[in-house]
């Protein structure tokens, strides 16, 4: 009787210098079927010093707004050294301008943290079967209200606290929670926390 041997997943490196952020996607790419998270780094020129002493990974996920060396520098980096490499840019920064410029400097995938884990997994699994320059996904769009209860949400702060805060009533705010509730499809602050972590909104 023989043996059969477990598929093989593909190697991802990313790098991204929030660390829950970080985490988070990771665990999340980690239960996919055929990829997993290698490792980790907080900037560009972290990962790009790391493929020196080992082998080469199948993917590179980068954040775009990084220090010491950005999403659109490593990908430009990777791409001149390694180009056999599929590098996808995941960022907060969903718009136009730099899809573009990610695209031009030898990006294969763009898109935003708010990508949900089925649409991360199917993306992954067209950009390995060989297509390229998928697009950005429509990103949810907030208001500067909306960005600073979705803040104090992610702290321990009661909605007291917060109302005065944000210098309004308490039933608006508990209205404008549902309402964020609702936009992030969530249904409790806990939730809501771990997905604006995810989708880099603090």
């Amino acid at each position: 009787m023989f043996l059969t041997a477990p598929p093989r997943k593909f190697f991802i490196l990313y790098a991204d210098d929030h660390q829950l952020v970080r985490l988070a996607i990771s665990e999340y790419i980690n239960d996919f079927e055929k990829f997993f998270v290698a490792k980790t780094f907080e900037n560009g020129k972290q990962l790009v010093d790391t493929l020196s002493y080992g082998d080469l990974p199948d993917i590179v996920i980068v954040d775009l707004d990084m220090p010491v060396m950005n999403g659109y520098e490593t990908t430009s980096w990777l791409k001149k050294n390694y180009p056999n490499v599929l590098v996808v840019i995941l960022t907060v920064f969903n718009n136009e301008y730099a899809s573009t410029a990610s695209f031009e400097v030898g990006a294969d995938a763009f898109c935003s943290k708010d990508i949900c884990p089925r649409e991360m997994e199917a993306l992954l699994l067209r950009l390995v079967d060989g297509e390229k320059q998928i697009e950005p996904s429509p990103s949810l769009s907030f208001t500067p209200l909306e960005k600073q209860l979705i803040a104090l949400l992610c702290t321990e702060k009661t909605y007291e606290e917060m109302a005065g805060l944000l210098n309004s009533s308490l039933r608006n705010k508990e209205r404008l929670r549902e309402i964020l509730f609702k936009k992030m499809h969530v249904n409790n602050r806990t939730s809501l926390a771990v997905k604006a972590v995810r989708c880099g909104l603090v």
